[in-house]
């Protein structure tokens, strides 16, 4: 049986639930063309890209974000959890015409995180991780960004909360 929403552990459930299943099946969705593309480094906690060794690259961190609540009259309120997803890698300098290029790495492990949060349910059902929430998706502006050889994306996450029915 799912937590309880009104248990006093439910959001930290809810993000830690989330991290488990980017790690659980992000580097199962890299396409086969990705050339061992793997994410190696998972955690839930904001680490500067400058601080992750590039042995650790790509890694990936769960960073909560604001929580938006909507109360309307004398109905239930609905909570809205957001996260955002920062995944560091670093290009290969040395090379000069990399294969797969930076932005084509970044490209897969964007479509990664999608197929993730869309599977195993499959596509225009609701992500529910693990049945601890009503939906979880990708909603917003995803950013790539590039300085010298570091990459870092950033990913929105949203997860509307609530027990299922």
């Amino acid at each position: 049986m799912a937590t309880d929403f009104f248990d006093p552990t439910y959001m930290e459930k809810v993000y830690a639930a989330l991290l488990s299943q980017l790690q659980l099946n992000v580097n199962n969705n890299m396409p086969a063309g990705a050339g061992g593309l793997t994410v190696r480094n998972f955690a839930r906690t904001f680490t500067p890209p400058d601080n992750v060794p590039e042995a650790n690259q790509p890694a990936m961190y769960v960073v909560p974000g604001p929580v938006h609540v909507d109360q309307k009259e004398f109905a239930m309120a609905k909570w809205l959890f957001t996260a955002i997803v920062f995944v560091y890698l670093r290009a290969d300098s040395s090379v000069v015409n990399p294969t797969p290029l930076a932005w084509t790495q970044a490209n897969y492990i964007i479509w990664a995180i999608m197929n993730t949060l869309t599977a195993p349910p499959g596509p225009y059902q609701k992500q529910t991780l693990g049945g601890l929430v009503y939906h979880c998706w990708i909603e917003g502006e995803i950013g790539v960004e590039t300085q010298s050889e570091q990459v870092v994306i950033g990913i929105p996450i949203y997860i509307l909360a609530g027990n299922l029915m």
